[in-house]
């Protein structure tokens, strides 16, 4: 496991690497006030090394939709980061680990057009920053052609543009 520590910093660039430490995966967040100085120790709790896929930042929206029909809520949040089989997201609301999903998600292609696909998963971490929620969610099935037509060759995309991780 992976520890930094921040010590010595405005509230604003501690929540600034808090937000910046959760959407490259770095799930344990701890922020602590010291007066007008605040520490932030980022633990990485799932290795790059021990994902199936590398993680990728995207711009994109989402609407995490989940719960039955009587009781069924779409909650809409901000994609931080994506690869073939998970997904990170911002959200106001908190969402629940173990809870399964439909994820609708919205982007921009290459073409400069706005694109959706959708997906299924199961939250798999869930933490709270500051007023926000972070969840990561694992998807069902690996994102493809077929089911992902328009977001699958955009994230292969995004893939060969990081020159300096393969995939």
């Amino acid at each position: 496991m992976q520890q930094h520590d921040f010590r010595n910093v405005k509230k604003e660039d501690a929540m600034k690497k808090e937000l910046i430490a959760s959407s490259m995966g770095q799930t344990r967040i701890n922020m602590k006030n010291e007066g007008t100085q605040y520490t932030v120790e980022v633990a990485d709790t799932v290795p790059q090394k021990k994902r199936r896929h590398r993680r990728v930042p995207i711009a994109a929206s989402a609407l995490v939709m989940f719960g039955s029909n009587g009781n069924a809520r779409a909650v809409p949040a901000v994609v931080s980061n994506i690869s073939l089989s998970g997904i990170g997201i911002y959200a106001d609301y908190s969402l629940d680990k173990g809870a399964t999903v439909s994820v609708l998600i919205t982007f921009i292609s290459e073409d400069g057009r706005m694109k959706r696909d959708s997906i299924t998963g199961t939250i798999v971490h869930a933490n709270k920053i500051e007023t926000l929620y972070y969840a990561g969610i694992e998807f069902d099935e690996e994102l493809n052609a077929e089911i992902q037509p328009f977001l699958y060759p955009y994230l292969k995309q995004l893939y060969l543009a990081d020159p300096l991780k393969a995939n």
